[in-house]
């Protein structure tokens, strides 16, 4: 299942073995890897129409609450919280069955010290954040509770104290289209950061960069696809502990200047790959990515020579990986990455 901070957004998961994708009554082209779609109104009519109207496509919802607890644009919460909550989720009625996880808050910290927000003190805003989590758990249980951090909260000296004890995932969003903040060095290095300061019990999302500031060209349309290409091979290591991966955003949003994957066939196709290894239905068999059909009784398509199956020098290494980008075959020291 999952989501991001915008109604436009696309998501994916592997533990849920699918993928996210928003359901809009205008905005209807997303990719074929979905199985959640991300709900994020502010009026209750339309989340429970938008959850309804995805289930007919046979997708699970993820409901964004802050507008539930949180006035707009302000960190402190309604004094009525669990009351709102529980006669939001009443008013669902049989929608809820569609409800598989909440996003609580969007990149909390960070927007708490944002210009012309109603702040409070981070010490506080951690204590809301686990008041809202645990009415969930109490009012709605079996559904996971999470929110994405901005890079910039990751970085934070204290970053550890801020991490809610009862929430069950989080993420980071830090993209391309940011600069050198967010160069690949500095993702690994805030990925192993939070791998080492989250409580045992936490699993993650991730955030893919599928999208850029203004019209992209092809070059950083064939630089995002790299960029992905390095989240996998960072990834796979620890598929274990990561249930969301997700692209922001899918659909363009011209009038924001946010470019998303639909404009962008080579980030597109990369992320498209790396979806469908991990649902099982592309794998590499020696250099070629092969597609079975459903049944996985039937080869129906092959890349010849695919590059993310051909064995390629890491380093002085040959290295060979399966199409999640996991090694499963080292030749040290291989004369062709010496040259």
């Amino acid at each position: 299942f999952f989501f991001t901070d915008t109604a436009t957004t696309e998501i994916y998961t592997r533990s849920l073995v699918g993928s996210v994708r928003c359901v809009q009554e205008t905005v209807e082209e997303t990719a074929p890897w979905s199985n959640t779609a991300y709900v994020s109104y502010n009026k209750q009519e339309d989340v429970k129409r938008i959850i309804l109207k995805a289930s007919t496509k046979n997708l699970k919802s993820i409901v964004c609450v802050q507008h539930i607890f949180f006035p707009w644009q302000s960190s402190v919460l309604y004094a009525d919280y669990d009351k709102r909550f529980q006669a939001f989720w009443e008013y669902l009625g049989d929608a809820k069955q569609f409800v598989s996880g909440f996003y609580l808050f969007d990149e909390p910290y960070h927007n708490n010290k944002q210009k012309g927000w109603i702040s409070v003190d981070e010490a506080l805003l951690k204590r809301y954040l686990e008041m809202i989590s645990f009415a969930l758990k109490t009012y709605a249980p079996g559904r996971p509770t999470m929110l994405t951090f901005a890079y910039v909260e990751i970085e934070y000296p204290h970053f550890q104290s801020l991490i809610p004890i009862n929430l069950d995932l989080f993420g980071l969003n830090c993209y391309m289209s940011f600069g050198n903040v967010c160069s690949v060095q500095n993702i690994e290095r805030m990925f192993h950061r939070m791998k080492s300061l989250k409580y045992p019990y936490q699993k993650f999302i991730f955030t893919l960069d599928a999208y850029y500031g203004h019209p992209p060209t092809v070059a950083i349309d064939t630089a995002l696809a790299l960029r992905n290409r390095f989240w996998r091979n960072l990834l796979s290591p620890y598929l274990s502990e990561i249930i969301g991966i997700l692209p922001f955003i899918y659909q363009n949003h011209i009038p924001g200047n946010i470019y998303g994957a639909e404009s962008l066939p080579n980030a597109r196709a990369e992320v498209g790959v790396y979806m469908e290894s991990l649902m099982g239905r592309l794998e590499c068999q020696v250099n070629d990515l092969i597609r079975w059909d459903q049944e996985r009784k039937k080869i129906i398509d092959r890349w010849v020579n695919a590059p993310m199956c051909v064995p390629a020098c890491e380093g002085v290494d040959l290295v060979s990986r399966n199409a999640v980008r996991i090694v499963v075959d080292v030749r040290k020291n291989a004369p062709q990455c010496k040259q």
